[in-house]
């Protein structure tokens, strides 16, 4: 017969192990519980990012910045952002998208975080009326600070291989205009950060906006030959020569530069041929042995393709490594390769260089 105190017994001995295990399940559940969710660990950074109407907006670009430690976080549609694990102290928040004025702010990070909404103006309301109102066609926009968020005047802008230049004005605003169906590359530079490059496409509506963050440089860029090359070719460029902007490379929804380039609007006109035997040029510095396809759309900002006797300031023939090869031979027929127009010398300019 068992004994009465045999239950008991059993009950004590696993006991400690039941213990362990309901440990263990009640720290799942608390993990994964949705009121957990709502409150975020400590030193953590949460917002939503909107308009004035109150409408969410994604596609923002929100940082926080201490000294050189910089987070980027980007916005989906609900417009919501987020930061943890961030150390003690202040910091700077600050938000950018295309169309309104950069926000910026410091905060003071402690163990209980901060929770901070972000209302972004439209800053369609601080350019010219004039512009505004009427069938003006360009690119127009705003240069500044990508660091502190603050307008950055006095900062050249001007459309490469043309007498078209602006200086931004004290609220880095600036206006170039351009004549509709031109697709152009603007550069913009000021003294102690690094200049950009961005391409613009002058086909829909009256005009292109950019916003146009700058960074600062220490020591100065040294491609002072690489651009003035380039501004000699965009001016000389024979009538073959082919010039592509980001945005339109992107919409044909090809990965590779090759595909991409025999698929755009631009290529098609002039009956563009191309092949992995190209002479392939990076941000103006020649790659000896490079095929285009293993460029990604997604990092170009511009491209300039010449075929045979298009390229007429011979700027690229002239910096091409002697005896070097160009691109790999290519093993299988490309689409189109007996037709004329062949392209021979590829230049493409990264986004972020």
């Amino acid at each position: 017969m068992l004994s009465p105190l045999a239950p008991l017994r059993r009950a004590i001995a696993i006991g400690p192990a039941l213990s362990i295990v309901l440990t263990i399940v009640l720290a799942i559940m608390l993990s994964t519980s949705p009121l957990l969710a709502q409150n975020p660990p400590g030193r953590a950074v949460i917002g939503l990012v909107r308009d004035s109407a109150g409408t969410p907006l994604g596609d923002v670009t929100v940082r926080v910045t201490r000294a050189a430690t910089t987070h980027i976080f980007t916005t989906g549609s609900n417009g919501r952002y987020r930061f943890s694990g961030l150390s003690d102290g202040e910091w700077t928040l600050s938000a950018q998208r295309i169309g309104f004025a950069p926000f910026v702010t410091e905060i003071t990070i402690t163990l209980d975080g901060v929770a901070r909404d972000i209302v972004l103006a439209s800053r369609t309301r601080s350019l010219d009326s004039v512009l505004v109102s009427a069938s003006w066609t360009g690119v127009r926009g705003i240069v500044y600070d990508a660091r502190r968020f603050i307008p950055l005047p006095s900062a050249r802008v001007s459309v490469m291989g043309s007498q078209r230049v602006d200086s931004t004005a004290r609220e880095g605003t600036f206006a170039i205009e351009l004549p509709r169906g031109q697709t152009a590359l603007v550069r913009v530079e000021r003294a102690g950060f690094l200049p950009v490059l961005r391409s613009v496409a002058v086909d829909d509506g009256r005009y292109v906006e950019l916003d146009i963050p700058l960074d600062s440089a220490n020591p100065a860029p040294k491609d002072y030959l690489d651009v003035k090359d380039l501004e000699v070719r965009l001016g000389m460029a024979g009538n073959l020569a082919v010039m592509v902007g980001r945005e339109e490379l992107q919409k044909t929804g090809a990965r590779s530069v090759l595909d991409a380039l025999i698929e755009t609007p631009s290529g098609r006109r002039k009956n563009v041929v191309i092949g992995r035997d190209a002479c392939v040029f990076v941000n103006g510095r020649p790659r000896p042995g490079f095929p285009i396809d293993a460029v990604w759309v997604e990092d170009v900002e511009f491209i300039e393709a010449y075929p045979g006797g298009s390229e007429l300031s011979n700027t690229l023939a002239r910096r091409w490594p002697p005896g070097a090869s160009c691109g790999v031979p290519s093993i299988t027929p490309q689409r189109g390769e007996t037709s004329k127009g062949r392209v021979r010398v590829v230049s493409v300019w990264l986004r972020n260089r």
